[in-house]
């Protein structure tokens, strides 16, 4: 039976490596494997990618580097993690990385390092048997308005507990959303669209979220959220 829920990994290569062949076969290899599988694409910063594992709710990350700035980019990521709330999250360090500096990795809290000939199956089967992150969608520290929380209300939406959603009554009294469905097929400009109404909604001081899903396909499953790479990056807010 099909796992409604499944794990969700965040792959990104970050700085300036432009060799993307490896991570994207380990994108489609996972998503084959029953992961959820959100590429966020080449040349991210680390704020960038700490921002996509908190919208994603993601359970892992994984970083994909080729460049040997390992030791300079992995442990900034680690301590954005820290900050955000997000140590939780394990991380997973993929590509060409020196065998003396794997420990070093390692002790900074990467959880494992996988180097070139690493099969598929050996990151698939690491992976299921480490025992899954808290599901909690109101974990404690995640205020009100919170990026994070949002995204573990999702989660618990798509686990059916439609409980955690329930407003209290002064909200529903109060509410004043609008929600806009923008569908397509692929290339007819969904994502520039999105992008170009971001901004107007921001200028006129409103706050605008954009909830991105794929839909189901018998190639790529709906997961690897490619619109998340074409539209520009939002703030924080």
């Amino acid at each position: 039976m099909e796992n409604p829920t499944p794990e969700r990994i965040v792959l990104a290569k970050i700085g300036l490596d432009g060799h993307d062949r490896g991570v994207k076969v380990v994108a489609r290899g996972l998503r084959d494997a029953g992961f959820h599988v959100i590429y966020a694409g080449m040349w991210q910063s680390p704020e960038a990618v700490v921002r996509a594992v908190a919208d994603e709710d993601a359970d892992w990350l994984g970083l994909s580097l080729l460049s040997g700035a390992h030791r300079t980019l992995v442990p900034r990521v680690l301590e954005l993690l820290q900050s955000a709330g997000l140590g939780d999250v394990r991380v997973l360090v993929g590509g060409i990385i020196p065998e003396q500096d794997v420990a070093e990795l390692k002790q900074l809290g990467v959880a494992e390092v996988f180097g070139p000939g690493t099969t598929i199956e050996a990151i698939g089967q690491f992976l299921h048997a480490r025992p899954a992150r808290s599901a909690d969608p109101h974990k404690a520290g995640a205020p009100e308005g919170d990026r994070h929380r949002l995204s573990r209300l999702i989660s618990a939406a798509a686990r059916g507990e439609t409980e955690a959603w329930k407003p209290d009554a002064s909200a529903r009294e109060h509410a004043r959303a609008r929600v806009i469905a923008v569908t397509g097929g692929g290339g007819v400009g969904k994502s520039t669209l999105i992008g170009q109404l971001i901004e107007v909604i921001r200028e006129a001081g409103r706050s605008v979220a954009v909830l991105a899903c794929d839909p189901r396909s018998p190639i790529t499953g709906g997961a690897l959220l490619g619109d998340r790479i074409r539209m520009p990056s939002t703030p924080d807010d």
